[in-house]
């Protein structure tokens, strides 16, 4: 996950484009995603890349105030490239913006992208944001993988048991 999030980082440095070459499993699924590996998934969502049409982004990991991933959504958008696919977006409790950890910053930011695809209502886009209750960014991947992949794939026809939503 680490490294999905880095070579994002040193393609859009470098001014390149990364690709996801492992992540052309059946149905166009994106691997599991969480931290960097979230953001870069977002990255991959905003871009539309061939590779996947399924996003699981855990815990994104936008922690700056102005993180570039949002000038590449604000850019595809004013160029009228509509996102299609599914995106499945969580953060665990201990990381929203009122959680007084180190990782409000994450929760704000989780906040303004989760308003951003709300406002911009993109309608090949299905989603949904959860925050899952009594976890940290640390112990929130097993439960983001698991409701993560139920929700994108939809396979058992069973519905996932409540959490707080925010879409």
């Amino acid at each position: 996950m680490l490294l999905r999030g880095l070579a994002w980082k040193y393609a859009s440095a470098k001014g390149g484009t990364p690709t996801l070459p492992y992540a052309s499993a059946a149905e166009g699924a994106s691997p599991a995603e969480g931290s960097y590996g979230g953001l870069f998934g977002l990255y991959a969502l905003f871009r539309q890349s061939p590779a996947s049409s399924h996003y699981l982004l855990g815990s994104p990991g936008i922690v700056t105030e102005h993180d570039a991933v949002f000038g590449v959504e604000g850019a595809q958008f004013d160029a009228g490239v509509p996102l299609a696919g599914r995106a499945y977006l969580s953060i665990g409790e201990h990381e929203q913006a009122d959680s007084g950890t180190a990782y409000a910053l994450l929760g704000r930011n989780y906040e303004r992208l989760v308003a951003l695809l709300r406002e911009r209502a993109y309608p090949e886009l299905a989603w949904t944001a959860e925050i899952i209750p009594g976890e940290t960014h640390a112990s929130v991947i097993p439960f983001a993988l698991s409701r993560g992949i139920r929700w994108l794939f939809d396979r058992d026809g069973l519905p996932l048991a409540p959490v707080r939503t925010l879409d």
